[in-house]
């Protein structure tokens, strides 16, 4: 079964997976989000995985049309940069999710790539953790986990874990 992972709790799984990439939603290369989301991958290299990192920031992509296309196809028509991710996503063993939380969501560029997730089946995936970084009782961490939780769960994601 496929991992969406939150942060260094991953380590608990380290010894079942084979790969895993690291998802960078934040616009500030080497910024805390980018410096936690590649402690994680270190972490996973040191113990055997290979890893890759995505930072949106800098990717070329566009959001969801709702066209609904790949509701009948295996795929979102858009061919773009998240279109590579999700293709890889599917191959990863472990995916570790890093945003920034503004105005009570995720970044604008981890919210445009997560609307287009909607064309992902995640059927296999299983949700075992996310933890909240900074002050993860404000209302704006507690919204953003439960965005989150939602999207797994509506894309067919098991909740297993969280």
């Amino acid at each position: 079964m496929k991992r969406a992972i939150g942060t260094a709790r991953m380590f608990k799984l380290i010894c079942l997976l084979e790969d895993g990439i690291g998802i960078v939603g934040s616009p500030r290369k080497n910024g805390n989000v980018d410096t936690l989301v590649s402690r994680v991958l270190e972490g996973a290299r040191e113990a055997g995985l290979d890893t890759s990192k995505y930072l949106l920031n800098e990717m070329k992509y566009s959001g969801c049309q709702a066209c609904e296309y790949c509701k009948s196809h295996d795929h979102c028509r858009l061919d773009d940069d998240v279109t590579r991710l999700f293709e890889e996503m599917k191959e990863a063993d472990a995916v570790v999710f890093g945003s920034p939380i503004y105005f009570f969501l995720f970044s604008g560029q981890f919210k445009l790539m997560e609307d287009r997730m909607y064309s992902l089946k995640m059927l296999g995936f299983e949700v075992v953790d996310i933890i909240r970084m900074v002050d993860g009782i404000t209302p704006d961490a507690v919204l953003a986990k439960g965005e989150l939780l939602e999207m797994a769960r509506s894309a067919g994601a098991g909740l297993g874990g969280s």
